[in-house]
């Protein structure tokens, strides 16, 4: 039996810490999602839907496609957006990521208020 274990990494985006700490973070979290093999089903990576994909995203997400390790784009913050805009940003969103990723195992949009 293989027990389902969620690992939440330090961020890339928003922490506010010294260069020195990041870069270790970026080394530790490289070396994690690169060492696991098989044992890593999936990466969720997480981005903000008010903010959109980032060149920080699309530089993780190419490392990740680099080493073959499986993830899948979960929007956050979906529930910012106005129910008008939701459908056409969210289209908007999934063809930006396909046109340029073409590995990902889905895409997810979460709400706060929504689940």
């Amino acid at each position: 039996e293989h027990p389902l274990m969620l690992v939440d990494l330090p961020g890339y985006g928003f922490a506010k810490v010294p260069q020195n700490i990041r870069r270790r973070w970026q080394f530790s979290v490289k070396s994690y999602l690169t060492g696991r093999g098989p044992s890593l089903r999936v990466t969720c990576v997480l981005l903000d839907f008010c903010v959109g994909l980032t060149d920080k995203d699309i530089a993780f997400i190419k490392e990740l496609e680099e080493h073959s390790v499986p993830y899948m784009i979960v929007f956050t913050k979906v529930d910012s957006s106005t129910p008008q805009s939701l459908k056409q940003q969210a289209a908007t969103s999934v063809d930006k990521i396909l046109s340029k990723f073409p590995s990902p195992r889905g895409v997810l949009f979460t709400s706060s208020n929504e689940g």
